[in-house]
């Protein structure tokens, strides 16, 4: 294989994991010819590096398992990025991924789309996961006991809006964990409007999340919040499958 072929496949790759899986959409993402996209397709299938079912190709055993084998220097972000733009690009709002750690969130990162009107960068910010849909959405799928303890000690108010009563939370995660995403309005920031889903790791706990917000008065459009959410959901799926994730939450 020459070095124009692997680079090829690197691009190909990349392109299924940005969540383009079809043929036609692969072959119009990278630029490529259709029939040299099928054939590269095909040939990443018969490696491991991709499945397929029906029509669409998905990220393969074979990457998973060089994931695994380099688990300690996993760049989360850098797997997330290609989502986040797609995501920005589908909704027009600013996408995000916030992670885990300890009994918050910490904002890794976000894409953000060119309105005169925009939330604020939180890059870098921390704070608790009760303190909206991104946090929640991670909360609910954490072990049992877990939950029990975080709800059991004070929980700060952020904003007005925000809510701290641990029953009213609890009902929350449940519908995170019925209809796998949440969506909250101005308790993570005033006049904010939020989507999340959560991501998870080999062991089926959530370990980020992934979300979009916008300004309240236009976010989401009307009768398009399932679709924002339909969509997340799909994205958080394909970075949890690169994560090792089976299908089967903790």
């Amino acid at each position: 294989m020459t070095i124009t072929a692997i680079e090829r496949g690197l691009l190909v790759l990349r392109t299924v994991a940005a969540g383009y899986t079809t043929v036609s959409e692969v072959s119009t993402e990278t630029g490529l010819a259709l029939a040299t996209t099928a054939r590269i397709l095909d040939t990443l299938q018969q490696a491991g590096a991709l499945t397929r079912t029906e029509k669409r190709y998905r990220i393969g055993p074979t990457i998973i398992e060089l994931v695994h084998a380099e688990a300690t220097t996993l760049d989360l972000l850098g797997i997330a990025k290609p989502h986040l733009h797609a995501l920005a690009d589908a909704t027009q709002e600013t996408a995000g991924l916030a992670e885990l750690v300890g009994d918050d969130i910490v904002h890794l990162g976000q894409v953000a789309t060119e309105h005169d009107v925009s939330v604020r960068d939180w890059t870098g910010f921390r704070i608790g996961l009760h303190s909206g849909a991104i946090g929640m959405a991670i909360l609910a799928h954490r072990p049992r006991a877990e939950i029990d303890r975080y709800l059991a000690s004070p929980l700060e108010q952020y904003v007005e809006q925000s809510v701290i009563d641990p029953d009213a939370i609890r009902t929350r995660l449940d519908l995170v964990r019925d209809q796998g995403w949440l969506a909250t309005v101005d308790e993570y920031d005033q006049g904010v409007t939020t989507v999340a889903a959560p991501v998870f790791d080999r062991s089926g706990c959530a370990i980020a999340s992934l979300h979009v917000h916008g300004p309240t008065y236009r976010f989401p459009a009307a009768d398009l919040l399932e679709d924002v959410a339909n969509h997340l959901v799909e994205r958080t799926r394909t970075i949890s499958r690169v994560l090792g994730h089976g299908g089967t939450h903790r």
